[in-house]
């Protein structure tokens, strides 16, 4: 969907915002000369927005994390007309999880959301291991008020006695320019810092066992999972990293040179931000996994890293996805990426 849609006849845009929360996303209508700010839907969740040709109406299709999407014909200034597809729920015979979204303030006063997966089944005597599902960078939201904020290899997690826990620390989506900013000329420092902070709180709920969190990600999840394992490595018992980067110097220079300036501009930024500097200083269990042909995060950087922890005699596995980019799309290298990755939790954790 488009955002914003502007009606010029009657000099008004209607726009998508966080306004009334990070987690949520809903329609606005304000005037062009910045006048009369407006929200116009009110179920709490995930909103989009499509203006019809003569502004008058708008589509919005919309969700939570406990209901699937649902379209909806409304007048702008709100009301609903009808509801004009409400899909049946395809997992309603599956026995799901329950997420939880809930919040922590930080040691600087920021206030930081996170989502929590129990499984269906959840004994709150009992206590769980915990697999920490990490993205950390920009534009990438992962903690939202929207029907497949938990995947369904989260569920799969969940179903096997995991708990699956997130946050969105600093550097990442939905918070503006201020939120973002603080990982510019050093990634993984920041991230990884607000990462353990909400990691201490998870281990203060009762039936969390603090001695047995996972951590695991893919692509700049995979880059901050390496640069956790290399860094905090005594916080994790294992860690699996899909598609990583290792050292920015391989990555696309359009995206690399937007947070962390180029190399020969910032070279002490590189060498600190990089978890191949660090190879040696892994300090738990891991697992690389990585397409040979991903075009996006070139598999150098698993080479590379790998390469550094042989030299430094340090045990790891690898699994290359022939012919895969970069996530497996091909069912049976998915089925095979899964399997691998739910067995290596489940022997480590």
């Amino acid at each position: 969907n488009r955002s914003p849609e502007i009606d010029e006849k009657a000099g008004l845009a209607y726009v998508l915002g966080t306004e009334k929360d990070p987690r949520e996303q809903h329609v606005y209508r304000v005037g062009l000369d910045g006048t009369g700010f407006t929200r116009l839907t009110t179920e709490p969740g995930t909103h989009t927005l499509d203006l019809s040709p003569d502004g008058t109406f708008f589509v919005d299709t919309f969700s939570d994390s406990k209901t699937p999407p649902r379209t909806a014909l409304a007048r702008v200034d709100g009301s609903r007309v009808a509801i004009v597809d409400a899909p049946t729920n395809e997992l309603a015979e599956y026995r799901l999880g329950v997420t939880e979204l809930s919040s922590f303030t930080g040691a600087d006063g920021t206030l930081f959301y996170t989502r929590l997966l129990k499984p269906a089944n959840f004994d709150p005597n009992k206590k769980y291991p915990v697999v920490v599902f990490v993205y950390g960078g920009p534009h990438i939201q992962v903690v939202k008020n929207a029907w497949g904020v938990s995947s369904l290899l989260d569920e799969l997690m969940a179903s096997r006695g995991f708990l699956v826990w997130s946050m969105d620390n600093r550097g990442s989506w939905g918070r503006g320019h201020r939120f973002e900013t603080p990982l510019a000329g050093q990634t993984g420092k920041v991230e990884l810092a607000d990462q353990l902070e909400g990691v201490a709180q998870l281990k203060k709920l009762p039936f969390v066992d603090p001695a047995r969190i996972g951590i695991w990600g893919w692509s700049y999840g995979g880059y901050l999972t390496l640069y956790a394992a290399t860094h905090a490595g005594d916080t994790f018992k294992c860690a699996v990293a899909g598609a990583p980067v290792s050292d920015w110097k391989y990555y696309d220079t359009i995206y690399s040179e937007r947070y962390m300036k180029t190399p020969k501009e910032n070279p002490a930024g590189y060498e600190a931000s990089a978890p191949l500097t660090s190879a040696a200083n892994l300090g738990t269990r891991l697992l690389i996994l990585h397409g040979t042909a991903d075009d996006n995060v070139h598999l150098q950087n698993s080479i590379a890293f790998v390469d550094a922890l042989m030299r430094a005699g340090k045990d790891f596995t690898f699994v290359p996805l022939p012919g895969q980019k970069h996530g497996p799309r091909d069912p049976a290298a998915r089925l095979y990426s899964n399997r691998r990755f739910l067995e290596f939790f489940e022997k480590n954790l």
